[in-house]
């Protein structure tokens, strides 16, 4: 069982946020793309139980870590459905609201993924 995210900053801090997670849960690995900045944070957990807790305790931290940063909280994996109540951290109210309205001229009728984050 794994914990997994993906988050992008602007700098290279890998050694400095994985070694922050390693203080809540020390299986904690980074990996990712120097180049563009993408970071993937990986933590081995001993059951699905373990993975929930982790979520619970170092998701909020990576979000808040990676916002103090100007990152984003989702690197080229994009929002999906398990972060659209995280993305105020990276992007702006106006800027969630101009997604929203350039979706709209593309997809008035709320066809193209529905119930997805901008839908």
């Amino acid at each position: 069982f794994f914990f997994f995210n993906d988050t992008a900053t602007t700098e290279i801090y890998t050694e400095q946020i994985v070694g922050s997670v390693r203080c809540v849960q020390e299986t904690a690995v980074g990996y990712g793309h120097i180049g563009d900045g993408n970071l993937h944070i990986s933590i081995v957990c001993k059951s699905k139980e373990d993975v929930q807790k982790t979520v619970e305790v170092v998701e909020p931290f990576i979000f808040e870590w990676v916002h103090s940063r100007n990152g984003s909280v989702s690197a080229e994996h994009g929002i999906g459905l398990m972060k659209p109540q995280f993305l105020h951290y990276s992007k702006s109210e106006e800027s969630i609201n101009y997604m929203k309205q350039i979706k709209g001229l593309f997809d008035p009728k709320h066809i193209l993924n529905p119930y997805k984050v901008l839908g």
